[in-house]
């Protein structure tokens, strides 16, 4: 019941117990989308991918690994699930554009991801935020993950300059997908061969 007498199907992380019980669920890694909505690619070959609305997502990010309850499966055999477990997190830090806010706010920041599949922006308590100002691009560790009431906290571990300095965009891509920065005697030798 809603409001008075109006009436509404729950919303898909909130499915009744003997639907979720009777429905299937797959594992599968999370492919979210810049709109809101994602997929999630199961870990059993061959299967079609699963159709994940926006309020589906629950609190998952793009690469995680999840646990999915099929809702419906379509005419032409698409599948639409809703996220019911995060089983494992695809990131431990983020890189993004570090805002700071108002005054008023208290001198709290946030983190714009780079990633565009990420949906949340990261706040930065004003003692985590290290020396970052407006616009610099910054790594920021994430201390708590998404949840439905709130974004995710961090801190921010590195600042790598301003938009626009020269090898930001090498720095920014080595720490967003964590590459080493060092590498084994052989693999030096290796490339000297070349």
């Amino acid at each position: 019941r809603y409001k008075g007498s109006r009436y509404s199907i729950p919303a898909s992380p909130s499915i009744s117990r003997a639907k979720r019980d009777a429905s299937p669920s797959v594992t599968g890694t999370l492919s979210a989308h810049p709109d809101g909505y994602g997929f999630v690619i199961p870990d059993t070959e061959g299967e079609t991918d699963i159709y994940i609305n926006p309020r589906s997502m629950t609190n998952a990010m793009d690469g995680d690994r999840v646990t999915v309850q099929i809702l419906a499966i379509k005419a032409n055999g698409r599948r639409e699930g809703a996220i019911t477990q995060i089983l494992e997190r695809a990131h431990r830090q983020v890189v993004g554009r570090f805002e700071r806010g108002r005054a008023a706010s208290g001198g709290f920041g946030f983190v714009i991801p780079q990633n565009h599949k990420i949906h949340h922006d990261v706040y930065i308590a004003p003692q985590q935020a290290l020396d970052a100002r407006d616009g610099d691009l910054v790594v920021a560790e994430l201390v708590t993950y998404p949840t439905p009431q709130r974004n995710p906290t961090g801190k921010i571990t590195r600042v790598l300059g301003v938009a626009g300095d020269p090898g930001i965009d090498t720095e920014m891509i080595i720490e967003e997908f964590s590459l080493p920065r060092a590498f084994p005697e052989e693999c030096l030798i290796a490339a000297q061969d070349l």
